[in-house]
């Protein structure tokens, strides 16, 4: 597996166009909307209401007002795994941006393998679970 620049064929799917300058673009959007959000209109989380334990992303919104105030190293250890995929889905959307506007050459992942970035993805999920199941003893 390894990265390479290169302009779009038309044969190409122009992902930056549809995850980074839509997709990551509205999540930011909504990002902003729920930290300019009062904490009462913010839903109890579902899955610790009825498991007793709390559910990998717990602790977003939390780490979201900590961002807010400034508390970034306090946010991070509240939520790593979401403080982390907010700051990498800007990084794209910024990206996505900069390559869609600008006509640039995208880059590319040679040797992409869907099942491995799903098992990664799935592993980070599991240990930002456990981290966060960690902090609670």
């Amino acid at each position: 597996m390894c990265l390479e620049w290169r302009k779009l064929s038309e044969r190409d799917e122009d992902y930056e166009m549809v995850f980074g300058v839509c997709i990551f673009t509205a999540l930011i959007l909504l990002i902003v909307i729920a930290a300019m959000m009062p904490e009462r209109f913010i839903p109890p989380c579902l899955f610790k209401h009825l498991a007793h334990t709390p559910c990998p992303t717990c602790g977003s919104y939390r780490a979201l007002l900590l961002l807010k105030s400034g508390h970034i190293g306090s946010a991070f250890r509240t939520q790593p795994l979401m403080v982390s995929a907010g700051l990498m889905s800007v990084i794209y959307s910024a990206y996505s941006w900069i390559v869609v506007i600008g006509r640039y050459p995208r880059l590319r992942i040679k040797g992409f393998s869907l099942c491995r970035i799903i098992l990664l993805f799935l592993a980070l999920v599991l240990a930002n679970w456990l981290y966060i199941l960690g902090r609670l003893h």
